[in-house]
């Protein structure tokens, strides 16, 4: 049985992080998914509130591992330089996250009639963009990262 050098942990430790903001982004894509459906007429309340409870939960056990993998960086192995990669996808996806949802919230309210909401999704929207470009900055850094650890 062979000890992984601290070099191959770390590949292990930024693989495990790019699958779990990969299954964050399935979780969005289906949250979106149920939202249109909803707005569209073709998923019940019920069904959507049930879809937003379990993608909310599938963020949190995300948000936990990729918090484990951060702590790893750091604690284990030292390396603030990824730790802080990892905590600013994390402060992004939050970010994101609650924007989405005000989003959200704001539409349904706005087509419900109960208030216009029309100019904050307005300003929202490009904001969102931001918040989305700079998660992407950020996960190619971290992309950056892992390929000069896999050819040192």
């Amino acid at each position: 049985m062979t000890v992984a050098t601290e070099k191959e942990q770390l590949l292990i430790l930024l693989k495990s992080f790019s699958n779990s903001q990969s299954t964050r982004v399935a979780l969005y894509k289906e949250f979106d998914d149920a939202f249109t459906d909803y707005k569209a007429k073709r998923l019940p309340i019920d069904q959507y509130q049930s879809i937003c409870g379990i993608v909310t939960d599938g963020f949190q056990e995300v948000s936990q591992q990729i918090q484990t993998i951060e702590r790893q960086l750091r604690d284990t192995y030292s390396r603030e330089d990824l730790a802080q990669l990892i905590r600013r996808v994390q402060e992004g996806e939050r970010e994101k996250l609650k924007l989405t949802v005000n989003i959200q919230i704001w539409e349904i309210e706005s087509e419900a009639g109960d208030k216009d909401f029309t100019e904050a999704i307005a300003e929202a929207r490009p904001k969102l963009a931001g918040i989305l470009e700079s998660i992407n900055d950020v996960l190619e850094e971290v992309r950056e990262a892992t390929s000069e650890l896999s050819y040192d």
